[in-house]
């Protein structure tokens, strides 16, 4: 489950999801697989975390092997949307 929605880690509507799925940016941090630019704050996708990739809780058959936001300003630094783009990398077995 993938898109942007708007919400804070800290939120109810966070944990309701985080009940069933496994957020993937939170395992990649733990398991220090993150790639983030230089002076973008932890993971975020807008001005904190607000974009997220889960997957189903007990998937045996996925990996998890890194998530990394990408900086797409320009030279002028401006950037085509107000959100940066999300890559999870997982390996199915």
């Amino acid at each position: 489950m993938a898109g942007d929605f708007n919400m804070q880690a800290s939120s109810s509507e966070y944990a309701v999801a985080a009940a069933s799925y496994v957020d993937a940016w939170a395992l990649a941090r733990a398991l220090g697989v993150t790639l983030n630019y230089s002076g973008n704050c932890d993971g975020c996708t807008r001005n904190s975390r607000i974009d997220y990739i889960f997957a189903s809780q007990g998937v045996w058959w996925l990996t998890l092997e890194s998530a990394q936001v990408f900086d797409t300003r320009d030279a002028s630094g401006y950037m085509p949307s107000d959100h940066k783009p999300l890559l999870v990398v997982y390996q199915v077995h």
